[in-house]
């Protein structure tokens, strides 16, 4: 081999040697299992982590079989329509309480009514919410039952209303309802079969046709005062009461309603409530407290039924001892009350859509 081939050869051998030594060098370094603080490749390495979608939806599904029972629960109602609520402005009155804490309480409900998006009267109203604070109720709603007998329990069963008064309670809470059209306008008749037994519910209100327009007058009605007496004669306000304070409307009433599979033929819409607190219960209780739980029971018809204990709910107030029970409306009550005036009422898909939009107000 002549001399310059042989250099070429030896040439093209080293560059050949220093590729390979290059491409050494550039894979990753072999784990030295002889080494005492080395660690598997696997324990370095990132752990997969659920996204935040992934985080919410998970835990929105498993909130909503707890939320959908507890709306079932404090919102089933005698009426198949849905729960009621208020249409017309609520007019709260405290009455029993040291003026600077009733004062407390009105402002409280009107901050609840703001928020919730619920009708409020003017400062100068007509009271229609009643929040009578005595310390022994019976004999209270016996003299209002004695002097305003139609103002208070209507035509319900005397039965019904006995029951009602004599059955302690820490609240007792009763509720007028009337029947209005898909287009708000009250309903002239209905031509429901039974209709005495489906309305002989929860407040034994079997009156409902003397609220569906075949009301009568009262000459000497009047407005419960601070001791339980009258404090004035109930001046009808024309094109909005009639003399027992049954909402009406000047330009008419539906003498029907078209129902349809997706909403309902009526809805039902408060138009009184009267909470009547006993005052022996109060104790160790905050007036913030009271206002709220009044304000949940007072803002929408419910059942009375008493939630689970892991529910967190100002319902439970008398049900916990004071000290761990809730401090006020938790995330439950508010994102119902909400859920209860944002959600179409008309819809027979109400109480779900209610529980789902809770859902998504408490795991936003």
């Amino acid at each position: 081999m002549n001399r310059p081939r042989a250099l070429r050869v030896a040439a093209t051998l080293a560059a050949l040697a220093a590729t390979v030594v290059g491409l050494a060098a550039a894979q990753p370094p072999a784990p030295n299992a002889t080494a005492p603080n080395a660690a598997p490749p696997s324990a370095s390495a990132p752990q997969p982590t659920l996204g935040p979608t992934v985080t919410i939806t998970a835990q929105r599904a498993a909130l909503e079989p707890k939320v959908t029972a507890f709306v079932n629960k404090i919102g089933g109602s005698i009426y198949e329509e849905g729960i009621a609520r208020w249409h017309n402005d609520v007019c709260p009155l405290v009455s029993g309480l040291p003026a600077q804490e009733g004062e407390f309480i009105l402002g409280r409900l009107s901050e609840i009514a703001r928020d919730t998006n619920i009708p409020l009267g003017k400062e100068k109203c007509r009271p229609n919410f009643y929040i009578l604070v005595n310390e022994k109720p019976a004999a209270l709603l016996r003299l209002m039952d004695k002097r305003n007998h139609p103002y208070t329990f209507g035509q319900a069963s005397p039965n019904l209303i006995d029951q009602f008064i004599s059955t302690p309670k820490p609240v007792r809470v009763w509720y007028h309802t009337v029947a209005l059209s898909q287009d708000g306008l009250p309903m002239k008749a209905l031509a429901f079969p039974n209709f005495e037994v489906m309305a002989g519910g929860i407040n034994g209100d079997v009156a409902k046709q003397h609220q569906l327009g075949n009301a009568g007058g009262c000459n000497t009605c009047g407005q419960v005062g601070p001791q339980g007496g009258e404090s004035g004669p109930l001046v009808p306000t024309p094109g909005i009461t009639d003399l027992t304070g049954i909402p009406s409307q000047a330009s008419g009433t539906a003498t029907h309603a078209i129902d349809t599979h997706l909403s309902y033929n009526v809805v039902w819409n408060l138009y009184r409530v009267f909470v009547i607190i006993d005052m022996t219960r109060l104790q160790g209780l905050s007036r913030e407290q009271v206002a709220d739980y009044a304000a949940m029971v007072g803002f929408a018809e419910l059942t009375g039924a008493i939630p689970p204990e892991d529910d967190p709910t100002i319902l439970r107030l008398f049900e916990t001892p004071p000290h761990a029970a809730a401090s006020g409306l938790t995330d439950w009550d508010q994102a119902f009350l909400k859920s209860l005036y944002r959600i179409e009422q008309t819809s027979k898909l109400q109480r779900s859509q209610i529980a789902a939009s809770m859902v998504r107000q408490i795991v936003p």
